[in-house]
Order: C-alpha cells, then structure tokens, then sequence
C-alpha cells in the first residue's frame, strides 16, 4: 500500500449508517484526504520548525528551536529520528543526545568492529517505538537531524521538521527542559 493510498482511504463511521449523511460526518463513499488541523496554540512552534529547513537564519535563535521541539513532544505518540552525518559515530552520538533530552530509549549498541568499518557519510534512522533502526552510507551533502512526528490522535502531531543541527542540545542545562519531558538529564 502507498503512502498516498493510506492518507485517502475512506473513514468507515463506527455506528450504521444513518439516513442522513450529516448525521455521520465522517462516514463517505469515496476518499477523502485526511486532514489534520494544528493546535493553535502550536502554530507559532511548528512554524518556526518548518522554517529551520528552510531558511538557514531560523536556526539562530537554539533556544527558542528548543523550546519549540520541548512543545511539540507532548502531541506525539512517538518521534522516529533521521540523522545525517560526516560519519557512524557522529550519528550516533547525535542520535543519543536527541534521544536523552526528548525522553526516549537509546538505540542498542552497535558492535564496536562494525563500526569501525563503516567510512565516510552515513545516514541513521532510528524509531524509539519500535527499538529499531539501520545505519547506511550516505551520498547527500545534508548534515543535522530530521525528526519526523507520530500520532494516532486526530488532534495530534504528524510532521516532519529539519534539519537541525547535530549539536542542537550540547550545550543545555537541565533546567531548560520542562518537567512534563521525560528527559534523562532531569535530576
């Protein structure tokens, strides 16, 4: 199945069918998009995380990126991580400082002969729901980390933003993170 044949299937009504069709709004006789309206009170983050991939100035402000991801985390089920780096080990450990302040698993280790032997430009997919990931070499000139959004409720998140910088949170004080992210650096 396509990614374009699952966002348009038909959304059968769970109830039968009444014989007015206002009656079961969600109920159709042929596909339809779906459609998911942002919280207006996230427009102003996800705006400014759209523009991170888009123009080179919106990164500026680290904080304010921060504070934006720290937002949106809540309105996920999950979020499944891209990394683009020079090499293996900068991926990974991109990946691990993501996953620390946003509050999700490690990705498992990877053997220390296996990566030694991966050169050059890799690329890094990693979904914490899942605990699975790959690691690949990669072509593009591209470097930072795209963070793709998950949710299963209509009023949720379902988004992908990036790229932001590999080193996005090295220097963040625990303080920065709010208490309702379940974050490893919180004391």
């Amino acid at each position: 199945m396509s990614l374009t044949h699952i966002y348009k299937e038909t959304i059968p009504c769970p109830l039968p069918l009444p014989s007015s069709p206002s009656l079961c709004p969600r109920a159709s006789t042929r596909a339809r998009p779906y459609v998911v309206h942002p919280s207006p009170m996230l427009e102003t983050e996800q705006t400014l995380l759209k523009r991170v991939g888009l123009i080179e100035e919106a990164i500026a402000d680290r904080p304010a990126v921060r504070q934006a991801l720290y937002a949106i985390r809540p309105h996920c089920n999950y979020q499944i991580f891209g990394i683009c780096a020079d090499n293996a080990q900068e991926a990974i450990a991109a990946l691990n400082r993501y996953t620390d302040v946003l509050g999700y698993p490690r990705a498992p280790e990877l053997d220390s002969c296996e990566l030694d032997a991966m050169q050059g430009p890799m690329y890094l997919k990693y979904n914490p729901k899942t605990d699975l990931y790959y690691l690949n070499p990669y072509e593009g000139n591209e470097r930072g980390v795209i963070i793709s959004c998950q949710s299963v409720y209509d009023d949720g998140i379902r988004d992908t933003y990036g790229h932001f910088p590999l080193d996005l949170f090295d220097e963040i004080s625990p303080e920065e993170i709010p208490e309702e992210i379940p974050s490893k650096l919180h004391p």
